[in-house]
């Protein structure tokens, strides 16, 4: 028989008569708990001790039960209480969920229990010692706590001046927060609250007022600024309002920071990872897991639920705690970078960046041309043009070079010294490596790369990647000043080479998409301000002038990042994609322990998700090194750049597609020469409009020169259209050998005048035979058929003359 006093729970043994089990002590609401905790125990540990072993039982009004084991001895019941802490705190998380909540009721009977039962030896209870003790001071315990739990209620329904009420209250808020969530996911009720506070006539929210109290009732709380820049944001179409489509953009892209920084946790995937451990305990007969899920009972959601919130709740402790350290190391760095001398370690500039309008003006507007003597072009470039004498000093290993230098132990690495391996620390870590050798291996062949493609990836993974991206960037002012020769050099024909290796590696290298890459930006560089605030058309982000290195390791990012010493610690966080990615160029490298992954320059960064703070450790894990910021971007690499061979193609593939349009402009001449001169005309009078195949071939005819249709077999008939086209396909004849010159020979200034001269002078000759056609008698169709046009061409011209004369 169980006897219930106001959440005292009573058991009562009708043989022995005595009662067996504890109380009462925990509610679902964790104020209360506390509450409880401290009110009632104060109660509970008047109770003498209890026996060597027993155990305490967590009931709910849901009849389920977790039996925790204590291994005595145990001295009261609040020590075995907090024993069972843990479970109770699970009971406690599942049933926050279920309606067992009642609003201010917090009645203590409502929720759980726990029961301490004494472990029975022989079938025997081992209470005697303590029987009579426990029954003449139940009573007053009774009393006690009934008067406790009064107040207790009266704390709760007042709610004023009291921890607990203030408690209750944010949890009253926080319930009906998450409520208006729920309900934000569903497109029925955001047309609903839409429809509240759009104008009838217009069907649009035209009023920011009126944006606000929608975002209001569907559970977001912006900040005036906030409405207002996304009011402008939302209003793609210009119309001075908002449609229900763009409320609901607004709903996705109006989160908090408390919601940012929340999104930086896996929080789905925890549910998702949760949600499948409790699919095995379901027969089911297929084998789809999403149909398996959809049903899943009850009970198995409660306990997948259980287990979610749980480890939610061991996660957001983590990730606070991680956050106030990160805080408070950030405020004291802070403090020390106070204006004043000996500070300069904490100065930072901004990022030499460029906007969306530099993205797609590309390469040549930064760096000019190349020339198409390649091999030429780069070896002027690093060892004849200015800039290429002065020295620098990489930042990584400390190797103090000149461009000359460089190109002349790339070419022929037999010229490297020692010296020209160390780093900082005599340490002998560079390796340079023939890029004849290296063009035989499986990267350059698999790719397609050339033999300048390699020298200049190789160029780039040694210490020449200063002098490059200085040029790029245009930064620091004086290196682009030293390098360049005040903009002479600009190293535009080895860049573009070096862009061309990067594209073709990206193209052929096995690179997951979804692959995170990160980037540390060493501590003293912020982004631009073009990467938070959107433009008049709406666009974040900003373009990298320069070559993007990254790597698949955070690690080593994260000593990139400057969180030893750097006041902006920062790395940037990556997912690749099928057609924006980066090119492994580590079987190339001088450093071939770095697995570098390469991004093309005048890429486009933009942001992709909420910024997070990350507390670093120390490598033994005993201290904190310091805060690291993490931006999450999406890069979308500049592909306008061409390759050699497209560089190379190129202006041989511009001047045959060039006369090909030449040849559709030149018939519609022909044709309309034709037309205007009167040929049918000519032509019906011409004795030889007619003529039998076989004398026409004897006197040099060709039949290939004929169109469909002027043949039978025996009988040819000469047409003013076959001839437009036999004049058409002897220039078509020029272009046809042009496309047969290798494309070198176009970048040969002599030959390519050449052929531009040829091919206008094969127009010319077409119009010629036309004209000598109308305009010399002696002309007839089958001489000028017979004939190229070229040759016909001159018999005009001579034709002219003798007017002339």
């Amino acid at each position: 028989m169980c006897v219930r006093k106001q959440g005292l729970f009573v058991k009562d043994d009708e043989q022995a008569n005595l009662p067996e089990d504890g109380m009462l002590i925990e509610t679902i609401n964790s104020s209360i708990c506390r509450r409880a905790s401290h009110v009632g125990g104060k109660v509970l540990g008047q109770f003498p001790p209890l026996l060597p072993r027993c155990q305490a039982v967590i009931r709910t009004s849901y009849n389920s039960a977790i039996t925790v084991p204590v291994e005595g001895p145990v001295n009261d019941i609040r020590e075995l209480l907090r024993v069972a802490e843990t479970k109770a705190c699970r009971i406690a998380a599942w049933a926050s969920c279920t309606s067992l909540h009642r609003e201010k009721n917090f009645w203590l009977d409502n929720f759980f229990w726990v029961e301490v039962v004494p472990v029975t030896v022989g079938g025997m209870p081992e209470v005697d010692q303590h029987a009579g003790q426990l029954a003449t001071q139940l009573e007053i315990v009774e009393q006690q706590l009934s008067k406790a739990f009064e107040s207790l209620k009266a704390c709760v329904d007042d709610g004023i001046g009291t921890s607990l009420g203030a408690s209750a209250e944010s949890r009253s808020a926080a319930l009906k927060r998450a409520e208006l969530f729920i309900k934000a996911q569903d497109p029925h009720e955001v047309k609903r609250v839409f429809d509240r506070y759009c104008n009838p006539s217009t069907r649009v929210i035209d009023t920011e007022d009126g944006f606000a109290s929608a975002l209001r009732d569907l559970g977001i709380e912006p900040g005036a600024e906030s409405v207002q820049n996304l009011f402008n944001w939302m209003d793609l179409d210009q119309v001075g309002g908002l449609d229900c489509e763009a409320l609901c953009r607004s709903l996705r892209m109006s989160n908090t920071p408390v919601v940012q920084w929340a999104a930086a946790m896996p929080v789905a995937s925890l549910l998702g990872l949760c949600l499948e451990w409790v699919l095995p305990t379901r027969a089911s007969v297929t084998n789809d897991p999403l149909r398996q899920l959809a049903a899943i009972a009850a009970e198995d959601v409660d306990c997948a639920v259980e287990s979610f919130a749980q480890a939610v709740k061991s996660l957001l402790k983590k990730r606070l705690s991680d956050l106030a350290v990160s805080l408070r190391l950030l405020d004291a760095k802070a403090g020390e970078a106070k204006p004043g001398v000996g500070h300069n370690k904490f100065v930072t500039v901004k990022m030499s960046a460029g906007i969306v309008d530099d993205f797609h003006k590309g390469l040549t507007d930064r760096v000019g041309l190349p020339r198409p003597d390649i091999g030429k072009a780069m070896m002027e470039e690093h060892c004849v043009l200015p800039g290429c004498r002065e020295r620098f000093t990489t930042s990584n290993y400390g190797v103090t070079t000149e461009p000359r230098r460089e190109f002349e132990i790339v070419l022929d690495p037999s010229n490297c010294t020692r010296e020209d391996c160390l780093d900082k620390h005599d340490k002998e870590v560079r390796q340079l490596r023939s890029p004849e050798v290296l063009l035989q291996g499986d990267l350059a062949r698999g790719a397609g790369l050339d033999l300048h493609e390699v020298r200049a990836v190789v160029l780039y993974t040694g210490p020449m990647f200063v002098v490059y991206n200085a040029v790029l960037r245009q930064f620091p002012a004086e290196d682009w000043r030293r390098f360049t020769g005040e903009g002479v050099n600009r190293y535009a024909t080895t860049i573009f080479v070096l862009v061309s290796a990067v594209v073709k590696i990206a193209r052929v290298m096995k690179l997951p998409t979804g692959l995170e890459l990160f980037r540390g930006t060493g501590g003293k560089m912020e982004l631009p301000e073009s990467f938070f605030k959107a433009d008049p058309q709406g666009r974040m982000g900003y373009m990298e002038f320069g070559f993007l290195s990254t790597t698949a390791s955070k690690e080593v990012a994260l000593e990139y990042s400057g969180v030893k010493g750097g006041s902006t610690p920062m790395v940037l966080r990556i997912v690749t994609g099928s057609i924006d990615r980066g090119a492994c160029i580590k079987d190339l490298s001088q450093y071939p322990g770095e697995r570098e992954y390469l991004w093309v320059p005048c890429s486009f960064i933009a942001p992709d998700g909420p910024l997070s703070v990350e507390l670093v450790t120390s490598e033994e894990g005993n201290s904190e090194s310091g805060v690291v910021t993490i931006v999450p971007v999406r890069i979308n690499a500049n592909l306008k750049t061409e390759t050699v061979e497209e560089l190379v193609e190129g202006k041989k593939i511009r001047h045959l597609e060039g006369f090909r349009y030449q040849i559709l402009e030149v018939r519609r001449n022909l044709e309309n020469l034709a037309l205007s001169g009167g040929a049918e005309d000519k032509l019906a009078k011409d004795p030889w409009r007619e003529m039998r195949q076989q004398e026409w071939v004897e006197v040099g005819g060709n039949l290939d020169s004929l169109g469909p249709g002027q043949s039978d077999g025996t009988t040819i008939t000469f047409t003013v259209a076959g001839f437009v086209s036999k004049l058409v396909g002897d220039v078509e004849a020029v272009r046809q050998r042009h496309s047969l010159l290798p494309a070198a020979n176009y970048h040969n200034d002599r030959i390519y005048r050449r052929v531009v001269e040829e091919m206008l002078r094969a127009g010319s000759a077409a119009m010629s035979a036309m004209r000598s056609y109308l305009e010399d008698e002696q002309k007839s169709i089958e001489l000028l058929m017979r004939d190229s046009c070229f040759s016909s061409h001159g018999a005009f011209l001579s034709f002219l003359w003798r007017g002339i004369g």
